[in-house]
């Protein structure tokens, strides 16, 4: 059996469907859904009219990107997660929506071969800074990927891409 650092695997199990009833579950999808209502508030300020192509790495349940697809803001989106429990749970999401513009995929988001550009890139702060604890050139590696993949950089306030790195 393969080794993996800790940090690769802390969200494995959160979002297990095996604790859900159908109708739990679908209430949770409800909440989910219904917490990215400020993202989405920020999102439309700064891209009013555009649909976007976004890509999310640490993507979680998808509850961003799918939110996105059903306010009509989504051209595509495409997210990245560790943690295959969650993405199981996105699936099942997917499935519960009919989403069809929404991808999660199983890996990690340095190891992908897209070749599409995004409009936005969303990276969890958390998530990036598990994974460069245990490999110092993460943050290098993922800038790198990042300027490859991104269209344009956007201020949003103070704060740039730049700002993280």
């Amino acid at each position: 059996m393969e080794y993996k650092h800790v940090n690769y695997t802390a969200y494995e199990g959160v979002e297990n469907l095996s604790r859900f009833t159908d109708r739990t579950l679908i209430d949770y999808f409800k909440d989910k859904l219904s917490s990215c209502s400020k993202h989405i508030s920020f999102i439309k300020n700064i891209f009013p009219k555009k649909k976007l192509n976004v890509l999310e790495v640490g993507s979680g349940s998808g509850k961003l990107l799918f939110r996105l697809e059903q306010e009509k803001m989504l051209k595509h989106g495409i997210g990245f997660e560790l943690s295959t429990s969650r993405c199981s749970f996105s699936s099942k999401f997917s499935d519960y929506l009919k989403s069809r513009l929404v991808d999660i995929y199983n890996e990690d988001f340095l190891n992908n071969k897209l070749i599409e550009k995004f409009d936005i890139i969303i990276g969890i702060d958390v998530v990036i800074n598990l994974i460069a604890a245990i490999d110092e050139n993460y943050l290098l590696k993922f800038r790198s990927k990042l300027s490859y993949h991104f269209v344009r950089t956007f201020n949003a306030g103070k704060m740039n891409l730049n700002h993280f790195f």
